[in-house]
């Protein structure tokens, strides 16, 4: 979940839009058929144009309330198509991160599990 008033998000928390689930979002090809989405960033604050080079670390857009979500978060997940509700999903490696206060190198964040950046 990201922090910030609702006016700074987009719209009202509580609102949705299901004629434009993903809201606006980003699609970053991985190669070998891996597709990234980053989904309901804030209106107007993409970094990023279609056909730019992202690299780790590269800031592409705000946590917001677009799309089909009632409240601001940032969606995520990995697929074998850029295209919205095709193609299957694929698991996502997290590199250098703390699972219940664990130190983990590369993994994929289970259920349940606290999560907390590896500082």
């Amino acid at each position: 979940m990201c922090a910030g008033p609702a006016s700074r998000a987009g719209r009202a928390i509580k609102t949705t839009s299901p004629d434009n689930p993903a809201g606006n979002h980003v699609v970053i090809d991985f190669g070998n058929e891996a597709y990234g989405f980053r989904a309901h960033l804030r209106q107007d604050s993409l970094w990023v144009s279609e056909g730019d080079a992202v690299t780790a670390g590269h800031e592409i857009g705000l946590c917001g309330n677009s799309g089909n979500t009632s409240e601001p978060h940032l969606h995520f997940h990995l697929q074998t198509s850029p295209r919205l509700k095709q193609g299957e999903g694929l698991p996502a490696q997290v590199s250098h991160y703390r699972a219940n206060g664990r130190m983990i190198d590369r993994g994929e964040p289970q259920r349940g599990e606290t999560i907390q950046a590896a500082q």
